[in-house]
């Protein structure tokens, strides 16, 4: 193999799900978020592009099953063509397995795209870079076993640059591809490239191997906060020693994901909730591409309400929700006193919220504004 001295740029992404169709959201909403999606990875490719990537690492979950719309295969092969430069490589994982009649077998793309189709760990070598890339994939939509088993070390004196990557759940030996972090070190590779439906938690050192996941390309809940993104990866070969591995997280997402809670006891009006609101916005810098679910919690006074109706368009951002948390005080003594429906309404309730789970005592909080809030005459769709 010949020994390349410039440094190897890599750009590692995965969990990117092309076709996913997002069920649970409104049609329009679910339209949107494949198209961001889409977006994203041809921002991703174009990166590549101009930043003269040597090697793209999709390490899993490309699509969001091994099968794909025709209009996905064709943006996939232009999007490979667009970047002849680059070298592709794709590990087939728990979503879009490498089975018969799948779009790995079958599509079409570009000689600078290769995939991998085995169980085994297989190497990819290319000379003119001095790298070996091993990889596997999942040919069914279950890996019980380690795609890395415990080796002699053979592949950590190898000559060149080694990359490993692939789907895999890294612990303790359960899960699907389980690896563990003992076998990353045995088999060695200058940087391991995972994908494995987890957020990006860092790059981790064990041994002389770096290991990161990549995370979503593009996010899709609150669950998983901030930009998707990918690992900007630099492999610099260094005479008589290991390669010298740099990393760097890059944003690439096309909308940020953002929670914030606030405790509003005291608070008797809710234009002060809403000024907390803004400042919160203004000082984080969320804006057309956040999409931000706002918590509230405390203790607040019968009849307090934040209207319901507050939209994205309030905020300028791209998606905003209001999940009240809040409970409602109340005076036991005039509680027991009321013998009229609201009294009977706060009896049947306020247990509830004291003693019940956790999802109970929402439901009952929000049952008793809506029932005092009809009672006072008020519209209870703006609570």
């Amino acid at each position: 193999m010949e020994n390349s001295e410039r440094p190897i740029k890599i750009l590692h992404l995965g969990d990117v799900f092309l076709d996913c169709p997002f069920s649970s959201m409104r049609a329009e909403d679910s339209a949107a978020r494949r198209r961001e999606t889409r977006e994203t990875f041809l921002r991703a490719v174009k990166y590549a592009s101009e930043e003269e990537i040597d090697l793209v690492l999709i390490s899993g979950n490309l699509t969001d099953s091994h099968y794909a719309t025709f209009d996905t295969l064709e943006l996939l092969g232009r999007a490979f063509a667009s970047a002849p430069k680059c070298r592709f490589l794709i590990t087939p994982a728990l979503h879009d397995p490498a089975e018969e009649n799948c779009l790995w077998r079958f599509g079409h793309f570009p000689e600078n795209v290769r995939v991998f189709t085995s169980e085994q760990v297989t190497p990819v070598s290319y000379p003119e870079l001095g790298v070996t890339v091993y990889g596997w994939a999942f040919v069914k939509e279950n890996y019980p076993a380690s795609p890395l088993p415990m080796t002699d070390g053979a592949h950590a004196d190898a000559d060149g640059i080694r990359i490993v990557m692939g789907y895999a759940e890294v612990g303790d030996g359960t899960g699907e591809a389980p690896l563990t972090v003992s076998e990353i070190g045995m088999f060695g590779g200058d940087y391991v490239a995972l994908s494995g439906g987890r957020l990006f938690d860092g790059f981790h050192r064990v041994e002389n191997t770096v290991y990161a996941y990549s995370g979503a390309l593009e996010h899709a809940s609150y669950e998983e906060p901030g930009f998707g993104g990918a690992n900007r990866v630099t492999i610099t070969p260094v005479a008589g020693s290991r390669p010298r591995v740099e990393c760097a997280r890059l944003d690439l997402g096309c909308r940020r994901y953002a929670m914030e809670e606030f405790d509003i006891t005291g608070v008797d009006n809710p234009n002060e909730v809403l000024n907390r609101i803004t400042a919160v916005i203004r000082e984080r810098g969320y804006g057309r591409e956040t999409a931000l679910k706002v918590i509230l919690t405390g203790k607040t006074p019968f009849g307090f309400a934040i209207p319901r109706t507050l939209t994205n368009e309030n905020f300028g951002l791209s998606v905003f929700e209001l999940e009240d948390r809040t409970l409602p005080l109340f005076d036991d003594s005039r509680v027991a006193r009321d013998m009229t429906v609201r009294g009977e309404v706060c009896r049947t309730l306020i247990p509830i919220m004291r003693s019940g789970t956790e999802e109970e005592r929402r439901a009952a909080a929000y049952a008793l504004k809506v029932g005092l809030g009809a009672l006072n005459g008020r519209d209870v769709t703006k609570l």
